[in-house]
C-alpha cells in the first residue's frame, strides 16, 4: 500500500491474516509492524518503481514469498481481538495495582 501517511495500517494485518505478502511504504507506524524482508517489503514514500519491483520480486522469488507469507501469519496472530483484549486488560491491571500500592499524604 503506497501510503504517504499511516498511523498503523490495519489493512496490512488483514492482508497478512489472509496469507498475502505485503508491500508498504516506510512511513508512520508501518515500520513498527512490517520489518523489511522479514514479514513484508518496505519502500520509500513516493517510490512507484520500488513498489512495482517489490511486487515483481514476490512473483519471481517463491522462497521469499513463502517465508514472508508465514511471517505475516505469525504477525497477524499477535494482533487478534482476543490478544488485544488480553493486553489491554493487563495494562489496566498494572495501573490499578500500581495505584493501589501508593498512598496519599
Amino acid at each position: 500500500m503506497p501510503s504517504l501517511i499511516e498511523a498503523f495500517g490495519v489493512v496490512f494485518l488483514e492482508a497478512m491474516a489472509m496469507g498475502l505478502p505485503v508491500v508498504a511504504t516506510d512511513v508512520g507506524g508501518i515500520p513498527e509492524l512490517i520489518h523489511h524482508e522479514s514479514n513484508g517489503l518496505l519502500v520509500s514514500p513516493g517510490d512507484v518503481q520500488g513498489v512495482a519491483e517489490s511486487v515483481v520480486r514476490y512473483f519471481k522469488d517463491v522462497e521469499l514469498r513463502c517465508r514472508i507469507r508465514e511471517a505475516g501469519f505469525e504477525t497477524a496472530r499477535r494482533y487478534t481481538v482476543e490478544r488485544m483484549m488480553e493486553c489491554t486488560y493487563a495494562i489496566y491491571q498494572k495501573v490499578l495495582n500500581d495505584k493501589s500500592s501508593t498512598t496519599c499524604r
